[in-house]
């Protein structure tokens, strides 16, 4: 495969500059075991265990390369890979993640089913990890037989995304076995097989658990009107506290709900939070700011630096947050108490977005990719943390998408 020698990928790790000592590097997919090494001679395979022996000098006998391979860039020119245990020893440059073309897809790790679960009959819900990008599957396709040779295919489908409830119902008592292919316009790959059995008596996904999994056309995962209850339009409710029917944005009777700020939370189900784009929005009213602590608009919290999700108020000041290993936030924007405004927090591949009242106020580097555990989103407090992070406000029209809205889109939701 070729690999693009004249750039580097944003996740780059680079070392040496002199300091003869150097960090080992994560392994790319590009090159596992391997780094380019840029202090290399540009002649001769065996040209760098010259040069290193020879700027060794003083130093003592250096052991040569573990690996040495030479690629063709896609540029034409010579790329070089070595050992990350060679790559920069003596304090040469190297670099260990490359963008590579022509390349096939990586094979997927399949989730669910679990390997020989029971389910209920009726549909039934597979996922596995990858995301289709043009660096990645261009198609996943779900196979589905009675056998284990799938010599008989009982479900043959293109999926979109890395998640799927087909419109198949499957026969009680069967034992089935599925697969994922992953393809791209280099090749293809299939994944591991797994079975899982149908149980007659086994209970059956409701509709809302299909809706809180697989979002709308229009990227939709999770809607709730908030007119006097918590229960959403599209999506599953999991539990309410202290919560009671509010005037709305107009002055309906009705037309939102209060959280008290000392119990009250809303929580609604996320079984497969977004990865890489949502956009949560929501329209609140503060009654009153927190002093000394921390509040959430909203929350996906599930443990210890995870948290895909958070619009939150501090000092005085609203900000849009994510905790993923390490915390990253937002600048912050400055709120008033008693009026209502609308919110909202886009998060588009490497960027995560800050708007209050369908203008842009802030943003933020944050990881492309998010690997949480997340499975639920909470209004007025963190879902599942049970320190005091709540908020007295009344909520509104609160709105979650698997994928980022436009600046104009925003703009239209804050205007209606």
């Amino acid at each position: 495969r070729k690999v693009e020698g004249s750039s580097v990928a944003p996740a780059a790790a680079e070392g040496g500059g002199g300091e003869g000592v150097n960090a080992v590097p994560r392994a790319s997919s590009a090159a596992p075991a391997a780094a380019v090494d840029e202090g290399a001679a540009p002649s001769a395979r065996a040209a760098p265990r010259a040069s290193i022996a020879a700027a060794a000098g003083s130093a003592g006998e250096v052991l040569a390369p573990w690996l040495l391979v030479d690629l063709e860039g896609a540029d034409g020119r010579r790329l070089r890979l070595c050992d990350f245990a060679t790559a920069g020893c003596l304090g040469t440059r190297y670099r260990s993640w490359l963008p590579a073309v022509g390349a096939p897809p990586p094979r997927v790790l399949l989730d669910a089913p679990r390997r020989g679960q029971s389910l209920g009959p009726g549909r039934v819900l597979f996922r596995w990890t990858g995301l289709r990008s043009e660096h990645g599957a261009e198609a996943f396709v779900l196979h589905v037989s009675p056998r284990e040779d799938f010599s008989e295919i009982a479900l043959l489908e293109e999926i979109a995304r890395s998640v799927a409830v087909p419109s198949f119902e499957f026969a009680a008592g069967r034992e089935y076995f599925w697969k994922v292919v992953s393809r791209n316009a280099a090749g293809e790959i299939e994944s591991e097989t797994r079975s899982f059995r149908i149980d007659p008596d086994g209970e059956p996904l409701a509709r809302g658990e299909i809706e809180a999994m697989i979002p709308a056309p229009d990227g939709l995962l999770l809607a709730a009107p908030l007119r006097g209850s918590p229960e959403p339009s599209r999506g599953l409710l999991q539990d309410a506290r202290a919560i009671r029917p509010a005037a709305g944005r107009r002055g309906e009777e009705s037309g939102a709900v209060l959280s008290d700020g000392k119990t009250g939370r809303i929580r609604y189900a996320t079984p497969l939070f977004p990865a890489g784009e949502y956009t949560a929005s929501v329209w609140v009213r503060i009654e009153s700011l927190p002093e000394g602590r921390l509040a959430q608009i909203a929350s996906a919290w599930a443990g210890g630096m995870d948290d895909p999700l958070r619009i939150c108020v501090e000092d005085g000041k609203l900000f849009a947050r994510i905790e993923a290993g390490s915390a990253y936030s937002t600048q912050g924007a400055p709120v008033e108490t008693g009026r209502w405004f609308h919110v909202a927090a886009v998060k588009e591949g490497a960027e995560l977005r800050l708007y209050i009242g369908g203008e842009r106020k802030a943003k933020a580097r944050v990881p492309p990719l998010l690997a949480t555990a997340a499975r639920n989103i909470a209004l007025g407090a963190n879902p599942n943390f049970s320190g005091d992070e709540h908020l007295e406000a009344a909520f509104a029209d609160f709105r979650l998408h698997a994928r980022a809205l436009s600046d104009e889109e925003v703009a239209a939701a804050a205007a209606r």
